[in-house]
């Protein structure tokens, strides 16, 4: 387990909005890192008018193996009568990415 560190430069940013920026920031890189499986401690912010900081304690370096399964049309749906891929097969693929 690692610290991660982004500081993010930028533009003049008024006082006001320092705070209500890195509070969401945190909450949403927890909401994220949650979401990809990624174990953290303390996420941690601070911010100037012209950099904000946000600081991960303790996150895992890299993401658990895991098996994703997704079924797809039925053969007899998806191919033609030479097995080449039909309407079906491609939707699902790029429903897939």
């Amino acid at each position: 387990m690692k610290e991660l560190l982004f500081e993010i430069g930028t533009e003049e940013i008024p006082a006001g909005y320092i705070q209500p920026a890195c509070t969401f920031m945190a909450k949403r890189l927890g909401q994220q890192l949650n979401e990809l499986g990624l174990r953290h401690g303390t996420i941690s912010t601070t911010g100037t008018p012209r950099r904000l900081i946000l600081s991960i304690m303790d996150i895992q370096e890299q993401q658990d193996d895991r098996r994703e399964e997704h079924i797809g049309p039925a053969r007899k749906v998806a191919f033609d009568i030479n097995g080449k891929p039909g309407k079906a097969a491609m939707g699902f693929a790029h429903s897939r990415g």
